[in-house]
């Protein structure tokens, strides 16, 4: 019976992890989170240019629905519809929602945006693309106007200078990605790769 109580007891029972085994895990797991980081990064960069056209594209829909609503800017319905406004040589990272109040058909001057047509009390706005994305060109230069004539809505490319039956506008991160919005003289807007 002493024996009994004299034998020393003896656990062999080994659970848990060893030092070794823990720092590879640890390690295992910086290294997966690093990997998620940087593809997570690489990801937003996309994800913000693929953003800033698709606002483009929405601006230029909201314009064109503006036209056909006949929405009013300062108490009257602009005689040259809604359009979107850019000027590279301004603003690479800006754009202008107007309402084209001086148009006139015989005069190719009254075409596009002038000052005081995109004064956001009036219904007009000046629109910021998203962080890191700029517009880089336009097929038709560093200037152009789209207006939607209504009641169509007609559809009216201008770069200041002539009209076109369509623009592409580039936009571009810091990456050197790209992504494009296209109109054309239907009145269709298009954005994509």
């Amino acid at each position: 019976m002493i024996s009994l109580f004299m034998k020393k007891q003896t656990n062999n029972n080994n659970s848990g992890f060893s030092l070794i085994e823990v720092i590879v895990a640890l390690g295992l797991i910086a290294l997966i989170a690093g990997l998620i980081i940087a593809n997570y990064r690489e990801g937003e960069r996309t994800n913000t240019i693929h953003f800033s056209a698709k606002d483009l594209a929405t601006t230029l829909r909201q314009a064109q629905n503006n036209s056909l609503g006949a929405v009013r800017y300062d108490g009257r319905t602009p005689a040259g519809g809604w359009g979107v406004h850019i000027d590279l040589e301004t603003a690479t990272t800006s754009y202008k929602l107007f309402a084209n109040l001086d148009y006139d058909e015989e005069d190719i001057d009254t075409y596009g945006y002038e000052a005081g047509q995109a004064l956001p009390e009036h219904g007009g706005k000046t629109m910021d693309t998203k962080r890191g994305t700029f517009i880089a060109t336009t097929s038709l230069g560093s200037m152009v106007s789209i207006s939607f004539l209504p009641p169509h809505p007609e559809t009216l490319i201008f770069d200041g200078t002539a009209t076109s039956s369509e623009v592409e506008i580039l936009l571009e991160n810091e990456a050197g990605e790209t992504r494009k919005v296209e109109v054309n003289s239907l009145g269709l807007i298009k954005s994509g790769p």
